[in-house]
């Protein structure tokens, strides 16, 4: 096989060995625990009632301003709560 990446990255049963270019890097996964390779995601104050009975909470980071919880309140029906 002939290609630019046929050789950036090898594998093997003790670890992975990533380079290209003459730089190697080797990760041993068993120093890793479950819990740092998987990341919860962190959920902020504020909640949005969308039907009655049906509330979603939205991500740290991810709330809309005061405009768009207002309009979508006033097209939408949709109820935002911290």
């Amino acid at each position: 096989m002939s290609g630019k990446n046929e050789s950036t990255t090898e594998q093997d049963f003790s670890g992975s060995t990533i380079g290209d270019s003459g730089t190697n890097m080797t990760i041993d996964w068993s120093e890793f625990d479950i819990a740092t390779i998987i990341l919860q995601p962190k959920y902020s104050d504020w909640k949005v009632e969308m039907f009655p009975g049906t509330t979603v909470s939205s991500l740290e980071g991810h709330i809309p301003n005061w405009f768009q919880r207002k309009m979508q309140e006033l097209v939408f029906g949709f109820k935002w709560r911290k």
